[in-house]
């Protein structure tokens, strides 16, 4: 799911490195949606997010990663369709590599309806209920994610996204105008490119 004010990230003095500075990424999402009269393909969706974490931590140590997105919308067109609304948004976000999840909470965000985050099968998985309706700004909650890092021979903690075709892990459902009549289309995406959001060196 992103332009925003500057996410507050504190650690202990004495282990961690400076933040380390994140520029805001533009996150692209290639989709596909299923009509009632076939798939539409091609389309994208894109958010802005700001991700901070530190530039390096020791072996077993306590820290947080911070996703901030920024205020966006949803287009009112989607190849040449009325776009309503979206709702049951669903994102699932690996957890980072070399740690171990701790806690996380949110914070901020509006006209989403109630964000739920929860931990399942080596995700967190954000479901936003919305309806959310088109060209009207919206928030997601900023994410403050609590981990613990490996040791560190197991190399760097990243946060990435994660999906290719066929393994989409975005899912929502968009109220769509046809040229007959409106309709549920249930939606996938995957990030193209999928990038590395943070990276952190154990040392």
């Amino acid at each position: 799911m992103l332009l925003s004010a500057t996410a507050t990230f504190v650690a202990p003095a004495s282990a961690a490195s400076p933040v380390a500075a994140e520029k805001p990424r533009i996150l692209t999402y290639q989709c596909q949606g299923q009509t009632p009269l076939g798939p539409v393909n091609g389309f994208a969706y894109q958010d802005i997010a700001r991700a901070i974490a530190p530039a390096s931590v020791n072996a077993n140590q306590s820290f947080s990663i911070v996703i901030e997105p920024a205020r966006n919308s949803i287009p009112l067109h989607i190849d040449h369709r009325r776009v309503y609304s979206v709702r049951n948004i669903e994102l699932k976000v690996p957890l980072p590599t070399n740690s171990t999840y701790l806690s996380h909470r949110l914070r901020d965000g509006y006209q989403t309806g109630p964000v739920k985050v929860s931990v399942s099968g080596g995700y967190l998985v954000f479901r936003v209920p919305g309806p959310i309706r088109a060209g009207i700004p919206f928030k997601l909650p900023t994410l403050i994610l609590n981990v613990q890092a490996g040791p560190a021979a197991n190399g760097p903690v990243k946060t990435t996204l994660d999906g290719s075709p066929g393994t989409s892990l975005l899912t929502f459902d968009a109220r769509v105008g046809g040229r007959i009549t409106t309709a549920n289309v249930p939606t996938s995406c995957y990030p193209n490119p999928n990038q590395v959001l943070t990276s952190t060196v154990v040392r």
